[in-house]
């Protein structure tokens, strides 16, 4: 005997996650979960593989902040597994692992950087040892080193976050490893949430040699401190990468469905 699949409205599915209906509606209409079938009365009627594919939803875009890239790889996840790909979907679970993985290796390396700054051993003392390193970054291969847009690094320099007088044979403007930490505390700064006004300062104060008040300057009354800010990305970091070890076995479950 063929055993009976339970369904759900569009508002009991949206109740479980503590979402609104609108949300499962434009989730099933961009391809995050597959096409629901209409009942008798038209309605749609979603079923056990669409609460297990809006749990793959939540366990990639349920944080605050993760970068682009992270959340495009997370994005094509959901959509092979959406359309029924699990092959696909396995692949792409260990394509976005490893995603989260490197960018829990910048979150590290940013946070040794902070140590320095913190210890007076950061930008002020490598700018003396800048003349004589060789290796420059344009815009572009800046942007990809960070895991960021060029145009985040065109506004990072509008906002006088980031300056260089270096030029290119063709007169682009290029940065050095020196420049290239200081934008790694400005991407995880921006990552956590910090406004460019309160960046702007606390570098400024930086700049100027202002160590100790860089702290209270970066302070909002939500927002935690320099070092913290770059615990809690890291931290959060971890986080998202918990919820995507639980990815393969959610798939399993899905290949165990009865469509």
């Amino acid at each position: 005997m063929r055993k009976s699949i339970q369904t759900y409205k569009p508002k009991e599915l949206a109740n479980m996650f503590l979402l609104h209906t609108n949300t499962i509606r434009f989730y099933e209409r961009i391809g995050f979960i597959s096409k629901a079938k209409r009942g008798p009365n038209g309605y749609r009627q979603y079923t056990e593989k669409h609460v297990l594919q809006m749990r793959l939803v939540r366990y990639i875009f349920a944080y605050p902040f993760t970068n682009h890239q992270i959340r495009d790889r997370g994005g094509k996840l959901i959509k092979k597994i959406a359309e029924g790909d699990l092959i696909a979907g396995r692949q792409e679970t260990q394509a976005y692992i490893a995603c989260i993985n490197k960018e829990i290796d910048k979150a590290e390396n940013t946070i040794h950087i902070l140590q320095e700054w913190a210890n007076d051993k950061g930008a002020r003392v490598k700018k003396e040892k800048a003349k004589k390193e060789v290796q420059s970054y344009t815009r572009k291969e800046m942007a990809n080193l960070l895991g960021t847009t060029v145009e985040a690094v065109r506004n990072w320099e509008r906002n006088m976050l980031i300056k260089t007088e270096l030029r290119g044979k063709n007169n682009e403007v290029l940065f050095q490893d020196t420049d290239l930490n200081r934008m790694k505390i400005i991407y995880m700064l921006r990552q956590t949430g910090y406004s460019i006004s309160a960046i702007h300062r606390c570098l400024a104060m930086y700049d100027k040699g202002q160590d100790k008040n860089l702290v209270g300057v970066l302070n909002t009354l939500e927002q935690e401190g320099l070092l913290s800010a770059g615990d809690a990305w890291n931290e959060q970091l971890k986080k998202v990468k918990q919820d995507a070890e639980k990815i393969p076995l959610l798939i399993e479950e899905m290949g165990q469905l009865v469509n």
